[in-house]
């Protein structure tokens, strides 16, 4: 009864964190400043009675810690992040969406995180955002930037899912967007070097 009683006040201290962490410059804090909000911040995630905005506001935070390098990224896959941020990806809320897919694309080179990203299903969702372009360009930008980044890595799962060699290739025809085709390429270039 008293962690029900405590869940209001849990959520709002949550949100509380991701809000300031949204206006901070993540590079003026202590490396435990940066740590130490990853899990409740993970945790406001994971709440299905928060409001989108304090889910949205919570990526955005994520965003900016996993922008730092490994230490973030290590501390979000240890903490099972990634499933909670793959799950936003599915929000009706678009921005919400997006901003999960950007942690997400921030979480490359993390080893978990490209391991999780190997297996064919996972490979084929992000193929299937970084299409969203009409709907939403910057999400689909956020999800070719992390097929790009790790194309490298990823080259022989990439070369192996359906009809990717396909989708990469019509994103080329779109001369409207240099930054997708410019991701698109970098993807197919890193293919066409996989023996």
């Amino acid at each position: 009864a008293d962690e029900a009683q405590d869940a209001p006040c849990r959520l709002e201290a949550a949100h509380a964190v991701a809000k300031i962490l949204v206006t901070t410059n993540p590079n003026v804090l202590t490396d435990a400043q940066r740590l130490s909000p990853i899990r409740p911040l993970l945790w406001l995630c994971r709440q299905f009675r928060a409001f989108d905005l304090m889910h949205f506001e919570a990526c955005l935070a994520l965003a900016n810690l996993t922008s730092l390098g490994p230490a973030a990224k290590a501390r979000v896959a240890a903490e099972k992040g990634v499933a909670a941020l793959e799950y936003l990806q599915f929000s009706e809320n678009d921005m919400i969406q997006r901003a999960a897919t950007e942690v997400l694309c921030n979480m490359v080179p993390n080893p978990d995180f490209l391991a999780h990203l190997k297996k064919p299903d996972k490979l084929r969702l992000w193929i299937a955002l970084g299409l969203e372009y009409e709907k939403d360009d910057k999400l689909a930008s956020a999800a070719l930037g992390c097929l790009a980044m790790a194309s490298a890595d990823l080259a022989e799962d990439l070369a192996n899912a359906p009809s990717c060699f396909d989708a990469l290739a019509e994103l080329l025809k779109l001369h409207d967007r240099p930054a997708l085709v410019h991701r698109a390429a970098y993807c197919l270039a890193n293919l066409a070097r996989h023996p």
